[in-house]
């Protein structure tokens, strides 16, 4: 005779439709099987063998550890903590947001599910794969930001509406059985809260600032005539450790050109 699945509960079937969507990269197929199971199999029998090499929540273990090279990218949301956002506001803000990064990152021919990610709360963490073109990838990424924020923006009132920081470098990063770490992605986060960047942003009408390490900028982006690297304004970051330049350009209220 034919084995036959038994149907899932309404609430099984909501859980499995949110493992999909918000926990792609999670191996959580041990898991699945077992909401499942066949007619000759008792329920259940599968339903907490997880992967040999799961770690909590199912999450497959690095197996491979050491350092790689990769684009870094940490974004922030600009008054995320703000009183006047109310949690049901922040989480619309996380959910715009998420969308916003996935959206970009496909215009440049990058898959979502290729970057490594984390989630910081009022923002993120991407890495972008190594072999992926840094140039081709700032150039379609940043109009494709602007042209994203301005659309979930126009759907959402005030307090759920988005303007954003980033920072980016580029370096090698370590991983391990925690996460990843590296003094590039150091160096990043301290420019993403870097103060010129702050104010760039709160004096802009628009919704995007942007900053790039000065090696960055120096052997990609003035490389670029898409993003008008003549319109990107020298700063010097002062946070913490670093003391060092860096480049802020307002893709969608631009500087002046520095060439005129």
């Amino acid at each position: 005779m034919r084995e036959t699945a038994e149907l899932p509960s309404v609430k099984t079937q909501m859980a499995t439709e949110y493992i999909f969507r918000h926990l792609g990269n999670c191996d959580f197929a041990w898991w699945i099987k077992g909401l499942f199971p066949r007619k000759s199999e008792s329920p259940g029998k599968h339903r907490f063998r997880r992967h040999p090499r799961a770690g909590l929540f199912g999450r497959a273990k690095e197996t491979k550890r050491g350092p790689r090279h990769h684009l870094i990218l940490v974004v922030d949301v600009e008054g995320f903590g703000e009183r006047r956002r109310t949690r049901p506001d922040q989480e619309a803000v996380r959910a715009g947001l998420y969308k916003i990064m996935e959206t970009a990152i496909a215009a440049s021919g990058t898959a979502w599910g290729a970057c490594y990610q984390e989630d910081r709360g009022d923002g993120m963490l991407v890495l972008v794969p190594g072999e992926v073109d840094k140039a081709a990838f700032v150039e379609a990424v940043l109009p494709k930001l602007v042209t994203q924020l301005r659309v979930h923006n126009d759907q959402h009132p005030e307090t759920q509406q988005i303007r954003l920081r980033i920072a980016l470098h580029a370096g090698e990063v370590g991983y391990d059985a925690y996460g990843v770490t590296s003094s590039s992605l150091t160096k990043t986060f301290r420019l993403c809260d870097a103060s010129p960047l702050k104010d760039a942003l709160a004096a802009s009408p628009g919704v995007l600032a942007v900053i790039a390490s000065d090696g960055l900028f120096d052997e990609v982006v003035r490389h670029i005539p898409g993003v008008a690297p003549a319109t990107w304004r020298p700063v010097k970051v002062e946070v913490k450790e670093i003391d060092e330049p860096a480049w802020i350009t307002l893709p969608d209220h631009p500087y002046l050109d520095r060439s005129e």
